[in-house]
């Protein structure tokens, strides 16, 4: 099973207010490795994920997600699980505009 992506690729792509994630990103990307990143931190999903994704390529997770217009910035602790993280991001998308899915 293959994860679609759609790298933003206008022509200014990589300015910081273009490298946001929709919430709907992280939870696709939950939801794939579901059953193999179960209750792991962000340790874990950077260094068996996002880093075999993306070091291939030579581009940032941004870059291969396809980066958005940034809405919000989000701080937070790699120590937390990571679908705790997905789900509270989840819930503030959902207080802001609604259902994502």
């Amino acid at each position: 099973k293959q994860i679609n992506c759609k790298p933003f690729t206008g022509p200014d792509a990589i300015h910081p207010r273009n490298q946001g994630l929709e919430a709907l990103t992280l939870r696709r990307l939950w939801k794939h490795f579901e059953s193999f990143i179960l209750e792991r931190n962000m340790h874990f999903v950077v260094a068996n994920i996002v880093r075999p994704l993306t070091q291939s390529k030579g581009v940032s997770f941004v870059t291969l997600w396809g980066g958005r217009r940034v809405d919000y910035f989000v701080s937070h602790s790699w120590g937390t699980s990571f679908p705790h993280f997905v789900q509270s991001i989840q819930c503030h998308a959902l207080s802001k505009e609604g259902p994502t899915s």
